[in-house]
């Protein structure tokens, strides 16, 4: 209503364990503000120097929107007033989209906050690593991103995206059970299996 984009972090792994969570699995579909169904929310998870997931970062077809760089990025410490350093997280990768946002904003400052998340879901580098880790599946890339501004293509999200990835990742699911079961499998499935 107000046209006002949100920037959140999808966190660093369940508190208890220190492990990255998949967010569509149901017992952790209450990570906030992630879980909350807006539109105009996008969701970070974060990548390492070799644009792979980080290891604790949460992640999710359903509940994050694109990756950003968040291994040893420099920022300020609150260990004194001039302390800087490098840290790791979804916090940092959550900069790089916000910063995103404002550049987005200062080229085409009439766009609406969905069509501004379209634009950047819409312009990422997508990795196979990523597949299904993310709604787009990839990094956010700037300078795609600006280019795509005046392609009204990719100022809309197709909604068939989701359930698509949601749907793929369901299938790819089952399988990992399946295969777990080798007797239950055919001859050809276990031997690609194997190898």
């Amino acid at each position: 209503e107000k046209n006002v984009l949100v920037i959140v972090a999808s966190g660093n792994g369940n508190p208890d364990t220190k492990q990255a969570v998949d967010m569509d699995e149901e017992v952790f579909k209450k990570y906030y503000p992630c879980a909350y169904a807006l539109p105009n929310i996008i969701c970070v998870s974060s990548v390492d120097e070799e644009m792979k997931l980080y290891h604790n970062s949460n992640f999710g077809v359903a509940a994050t929107h694109v990756s950003a760089p968040g291994e040893k990025i420099v920022s300020t410490l609150n260990t004194s007033k001039t302390a800087y350093g490098a840290m790791t997280g979804t916090s940092q990768a959550t900069a790089f989209v916000s910063a995103l946002v404002a550049l987005v904003y200062s080229q085409k400052p009439d766009l609406t906050a969905l069509q501004v998340k379209a634009a950047i879901i819409n312009s990422v580098d997508v990795y196979p690593h990523l597949q299904l880790t993310s709604l787009s599946s990839g990094v956010i890339n700037v300078e795609k991103t600006l280019s795509n501004l005046n392609n009204p293509e990719k100022l809309v999200l197709a909604e068939e995206l989701l359930r698509e990835k949601l749907l793929a990742k369901k299938l790819l699911s089952k399988m990992r059970e399946i295969s777990k079961d080798k007797n239950a499998l055919p001859e050809d499935v276990k031997n690609d299996i194997q190898n």
